[in-house]
């Protein structure tokens, strides 16, 4: 389980400088050398300065005929985190060539980041009929999904770029914690986690999801053990150190339960509030176990920000 915050924990989900450098020979080619260079240089500005790269675009307004102007300018703005701004450059982009993938796909980004999950599902579902052979859109659209609280067509989407891409194992990641939030599948989520491990032996996320997962399934000394895991290799992980927090509640370890609580809280005060919209709740203490229900299809998903740089153009 992730925060839900951006500010918080985020890897782009579309990691502008991989698009930019692909495209950058175009660019030298139809507007010249500058443009070219700045879109190389977009792959290792820091966010709130990626406008620096385009010093062009900050004296005159983008061309609003121009394609790839309007989609590097969207980058720009994505990579400095203004969804606003990114928006209304990738629409028109959009506008000027609604069957480019790369456009449709770019703004179903952006609508994630904004939390706009109707909106990303409807440009991520454009993409992939037009671009059936790219995993990352289908990534993209198993978040949309998720975050509609349509969980198993989630799982659906990202077992179609898992189809794609078996060896990534933030795609297994991703759809372990998707069925896990879901509380589906629960077996197969379990194996899906087992499988981005193996994949990638020090992957943090996979290790908090299947802490997540045992979670659901009330084994509460392998939840513990999981999420420790979690812990040891990305210490301040309030998502895993809540919800060790809740496994050793039921343990009856309210002191360190409490404990852990505390730290996720301090790390990330909505922590306590995300667990709560998928039933979990500290135990009152003293008391009996608090297994938490289920909840099947809360209104909203959280966003696994570890994972969104699948959407990096390959």
């Amino acid at each position: 389980m992730k925060p839900t915050k951006p500010a918080n924990r985020m890897t782009r989900i579309w990691h502008a400088g991989i698009l930019a450098a692909a495209l950058a020979v175009v660019f030298a080619i139809v507007f010249g050398g500058d443009i070219a260079r700045s879109a190389y240089k977009l792959a290792s500005i820091a966010p709130g300065d990626a406008s620096k790269a385009l010093p062009g675009l900050k004296k005159q307004p983008v061309d609003p005929n121009a394609e790839f102007l309007n989609l590097i300018a969207c980058m720009a703005a994505f990579h400095d985190e203004n969804y606003p701004r990114a928006e209304s450059y990738c629409a028109q982009a959009v506008r000027i060539n609604p069957t480019n993938p790369g456009s449709r796909k770019m703004l179903g980004a952006v609508y994630l980041m904004e939390s706009r999950y109707s909106d990303a599902e409807l440009h991520f579902s454009a993409a992939i009929a037009l671009d059936p052979a790219d995993p990352d859109t289908y990534a993209g659209r198993g978040f949309a999904l998720r975050g509609l609280g349509r969980f198993a067509d989630a799982g659906a989407a990202f077992g179609s770029a898992i189809h794609l891409a078996p060896g990534d194992a933030q795609l297994w990641n991703a759809r372990c914690w998707t069925r896990a939030a879901g509380d589906i599948a629960l077996s197969d989520a379990l194996a899906d986690c087992d499988q981005a491990i193996k994949l990638v032996p020090n992957y943090a996320s996979a290790y908090d999801s299947r802490g997540f997962t045992n979670l659901r399934l009330n084994r509460n000394a392998a939840a513990v053990k999981d999420y420790s895991a979690a812990i040891r290799l990305r210490p301040r992980f309030a998502s895993a150190l809540f919800g060790r927090g809740i496994a050793r509640d039921r343990l009856r370890q309210y002191s360190a339960g409490a404990r852990d609580r505390a730290a996720a809280h301090k790390i990330d005060p909505a922590i306590d509030a995300l667990y709560a919209s998928y039933g979990f709740k500290p135990a009152a203490r003293p008391g009996p176990r608090h297994d938490g229900p289920a909840v099947k299809n809360p209104s909203s998903a959280s966003l696994d920000w570890d994972f969104l740089n699948v959407l990096a153009a390959r």
